[in-house]
């Protein structure tokens, strides 16, 4: 008897603890970037996309997506192809599913979905007449950043077999690449090559690839001037305080939900400032804090 209960004992004390390791890690939301190699016969693509300030479209909150790459084509279905330095859309997360408001067309896709789980159907492809199934046909981990995060591995089940569907790994998207559905298919082959939040490289599959991760972390770097803004009172009705930390000149600019600049103030060093969203109408605004080297923090402020 004393034998059973010590035995339940041990196993109530376990299993708390391996529920606790499953812990969803969020996509991120500033400061990160994606870089893929993409093969099509004899030619490479490699390109970078990457996160950098934010916008209200609707009523929801996005964060703008940037691309860059060596050739205007991509595989993907989801990727209007771009050659150098574009904003291709926005991306936003609710309820653990990421969704992509596409620059091109106007209209919202859902990216990812990380409450599936085995059995359950990723998506349908309906490039080809014979639509390609792809399920969920199990789940594993991987270590990115000191952390593992989950990962679903997805399978072709599909008439058409289009080709062999990527992985998808929590916070991070495919490991085909951001927009990439499939990892190889006829006479092309996908792959995340790195990816990195706040200029620090969680994600690498190769250290003799050709496109070197430390290249490739934003369109400016970051390090040693962070900046920070305090918002209050919030909701408001009118006049809103705003307390800064920043250690350079930096500006203010509040966005409307349709994405319009309203208000912009320039060229300031002081500790705090104040914006005025009296004659505007009632509704959800953002307030973005920039200096001149980069670094970017947005808040959400309420008009009553």
């Amino acid at each position: 008897m004393k034998k059973f209960l010590l035995i339940c004992l041990i196993v109530f004390t376990v299993k708390p603890s391996n529920a606790q390791s499953w812990v969803y890690h969020p996509f991120p939301v500033d400061s990160a970037t994606w870089m893929q190699e993409s093969v099509v016969t004899d030619s490479y693509l490699y390109s970078r996309t990457y996160l950098m300030g934010d916008t209200i479209i609707g009523s929801n909150i996005y964060h703008k997506i940037y691309s860059t790459s060596s050739w205007g084509w991509f595989s993907s279905s989801y990727y209007p192809g771009s050659v150098g330095n574009n904003i291709i859309g926005a991306l936003r997360e609710q309820n653990k599913k990421i969704y992509f408001y596409d620059g091109m067309d106007g209209t919202e896709k859902l990216l990812y979905n990380f409450n599936l789980n085995p059995g359950d159907i990723a998506f349908i492809d309906s490039t080809f007449s014979q639509h390609d199934t792809i399920v969920v046909t199990g789940s594993d981990s991987i270590l990115i950043g000191g952390a593992y995060h989950k990962v679903l591995i997805l399978e072709n089940l599909g008439i058409h077999n289009y080709g062999v569907p990527a992985n998808w790994i929590e916070g991070v998207g495919s490991d085909a690449g951001l927009f990439e559905k499939y990892r190889y298919g006829f006479e092309f082959g996908n792959q995340l090559v790195c990816f990195a939040i706040n200029n620090e490289w969680l994600y690498h599959t190769s250290s003799l690839h050709p496109y070197d991760c430390k290249y490739g972390v934003g369109i400016s770097e970051q390090e040693g001037n962070k900046v920070d803004i305090k918002v209050g009172p919030n909701p408001t009705s009118g006049m809103t305080h705003l307390a800064i930390s920043c250690n350079d000149r930096y500006q203010i600019d509040v966005i409307n939900n349709i994405g319009d600049l309203i208000i912009s103030k320039r060229d300031l060093q002081l500790s705090g400032t104040f914006v005025d969203l009296s004659s505007f109408s009632k509704g959800v605004y953002l307030i973005r804090l920039s200096d001149s080297k980069g670094n970017n923090v947005t808040k959400k402020i309420v008009k009553e």
